[in-house]
């Protein structure tokens, strides 16, 4: 009997040391792995772990998407509808008030025909699509007139270049006995030359006075004046009529030529 000592352990063959050492191994992903030392087999096991976690976790990652996914879905389908009543709700919280007196219901503005300070005739339809400024004076007016004049001609300076091209400013005499056409020309010429005076025949003014409610008499009460030297009692109030030729609103003569051209830039708009 040999001795323990003395006997010797038979080697492996080459080939049983290569079948060893490309001994493969099969991870869950389907990946064959060899490794060519039994050493680098710890190595290896520690990635495969590593390759499991993170596929683990890229898993979960997606799942978590997925239930989030539907309510991003439908804040985007929602956030446009949202965006829209808004801007509904603002427009209607904002919308614009005419800053004078309105008329209520809104009537068609009265018919008035006549003679421009040119000479030429007035058709107030004629000047459908524009907005209308008009004022009842007269040239020998002391005071009311002159003064609303200016404060239209201040209100045509705060108008934008496109607005006053849609605005017409009217001035029509309650005197046609003294303020000629030629006199109208000069009188209104010297606040705007943009600005139309217009002539009206007595009969014709009658009906237009009365259509659009204004009060002009002669006042020959002063002791010191003469027949022809005259004052004209009227109502001085600034008429709007829109692009439509319907009456919108009235201002007083003195009314802030802010709020006159805002209502003008809006009806400009409309």
């Amino acid at each position: 009997m040999k001795s323990w000592r003395t006997m010797k352990v038979p080697l492996r063959s080459a080939n049983m040391q290569r079948s060893r050492q490309r001994s493969p191994m099969k991870c869950a992903s389907g990946i064959i792995v060899h490794w060519p030392l039994p050493a680098s087999k710890n190595f290896v096991m520690c990635c495969l772990h590593f390759y499991r976690v993170k596929r683990m976790m890229k898993s979960n990652l997606s799942r978590l998407a997925g239930n989030l996914y539907p309510r991003r879905k439908l804040y985007l389908a929602v956030w446009p509808l949202l965006l829209i009543l808004s801007v509904v709700i603002g427009g209607c919280a904002q919308e614009y008030k005419l800053r004078g007196t309105p008329y209520n219901p809104v009537i068609p503005a009265p018919p008035i025909q006549g003679i421009k300070q040119d000479g030429t005739p007035f058709d107030l339809t004629s000047l459908q699509g524009r907005v209308k400024v008009i004022f009842f004076g007269y040239t020998f007016c002391p005071d009311v007139c002159p003064l609303t004049l200016a404060n239209m001609k201040g209100v045509y300076e705060m108008l934008k270049e496109e607005e006053r091209a849609q605005t017409a400013f009217i001035f029509i005499t309650v005197d046609p006995e003294r303020d000629t056409p030629e006199r109208l020309a000069a009188y209104v010429g010297a606040f705007n030359p943009a600005f139309y005076g217009v002539h009206i025949p007595e009969d014709e003014l009658t009906r237009v006075k009365k259509e659009y409610g204004v009060y002009a008499e002669k006042n020959t009460q002063v002791a010191s004046q003469s027949a022809a030297d005259y004052l004209v009692d009227h109502t001085a109030f600034v008429y709007i009529i829109d692009k439509q030729n319907n009456l919108r609103e009235i201002f007083a003569h003195d009314a802030p030529k802010a709020d006159i051209a805002a209502d003008i830039s809006y009806l400009a708009r409309e």
